[in-house]
């Protein structure tokens, strides 16, 4: 037997060992494929804001100001979610058409909404400068909301802050809450 043809037949032997294995990887990204379409990010983001749009709405009008929007629904389109004007004609407005700050007040919105709904996580809040992007007004209101979290006792808040004025107002508006309230200063 020739050397070219003793290599051939070890590539053959090769292949042969490998094609069950592609064919495994190969049903593997089939299902992969099939999980990522029925499963997507955009059709749970929708099914979720469907079944919970009145309480993200509520939180989003907690904690915005003005009250320039009556909530949130969902949409096939930019973004998954629209909000609705307080106007005559209740207009919509995709994610592409909100100000930064809008924007975040429904992620703060939603991302609430989806830790009220936890059933096993330790009733916590951790944010870090979840008002960077805010202005003054938005910030004390969901500051605020926030207060409101910590007296009634269902969720125990971790908030950080690099912002010396946000963190100023955070600690005036939690510091009446005595031993409730701790706050620990980090320098460099």
């Amino acid at each position: 037997m020739s050397l070219l043809t003793r290599r051939i037949s070890e590539r053959e032997d090769s292949i042969g060992e490998i094609s069950p294995q592609l064919q495994r990887a190969e049903e593997g990204i089939a299902l992969f494929t099939q999980v990522m379409r029925e499963h997507s990010i955009e059709k749970l983001l929708k099914q979720f804001v469907d079944e919970n749009h009145a309480r993200i709405s509520s939180i989003l009008l907690d904690i915005h100001a003005p009250k320039e929007f009556q909530g949130v629904e969902s949409w096939v389109g930019p973004g998954g979610i629209r909000l609705v004007r307080n106007d005559q004609a209740k207009t919509r407005c995709d994610l592409t058409q909100i100000s930064t700050g809008q924007r975040s007040a429904i992620a703060l919105s939603i991302f609430l909404t989806l830790n009220e709904k936890l059933k096993t996580a330790p009733p916590l809040i951790m944010l870090d400068d979840p008002v960077a992007q805010v202005d003054d007004l938005n910030m004390l209101a969901f500051i605020d909301y926030l207060r409101e979290i910590a007296i009634t006792g269902s969720r125990q808040l971790f908030f950080a802050t690099a912002n010396d004025k946000v963190g100023a107002i955070f600690s005036q508006k939690f510091g009446g809450l005595g031993a409730a309230f701790q706050e620990i200063n980090l320098a460099r």
